[in-house]
């Protein structure tokens, strides 16, 4: 009888916890992605103005004539996420944000990077893959994690 209350027990709390977490998927939009790219080092970044964004962007687009030009984002409305894998020794690899969700106090930006098979043929020069997107502004901890 004892066991069966504290198996009750169990389960109630459990119940209660789930009840308490609070996940919802975030929209975003890509505005960037590509192989190649300024950007050496392997790095995050979370935007939230002008200056930093237009850094960011000639860095990116160093190596390529003609430079894009900057997209206008409007901070007071939306952030931007960067995420880059660094350079890499041949093609076949790649870095994309897969989802964004919001777990109660932390935002959560699942990126999955990936790696090309031993046996595949592959571009013969250096590679930078790179990812950035557009989401709403969110004041809560970021957290960047790998699905892989």
């Amino acid at each position: 009888m004892i066991k069966r209350i504290i198996l009750l027990g169990i389960i109630m709390c459990i119940i209660r916890l789930n009840g308490c977490i609070q996940e919802t998927e975030v929209e975003f939009g890509t505005i960037a992605q590509g192989y190649y790219c300024g950007h050496n080092e392997s790095g995050n970044y979370v935007i939230r103005d002008e200056n930093e964004w237009g850094n960011l962007w000639d860095i990116v687009y160093s190596t390529t004539t003609p430079k894009p030009s900057l997209p206008e984002i409007d901070f007071s409305q939306y952030m931007v996420t960067a995420v880059f894998i660094g350079t890499k020794p041949t093609g076949g690899y790649n870095i994309e944000i897969i989802k964004i969700e919001e777990i109660n106090t932390i935002f959560e930006i699942h990126i999955e990077e990936k790696s090309p098979d031993p046996d595949s043929i592959v571009t013969d020069a250096l590679t930078q893959p790179f990812y950035i997107i557009k989401t709403k502004i969110i004041e809560k901890e970021i957290v960047i994690k790998k699905d892989n």
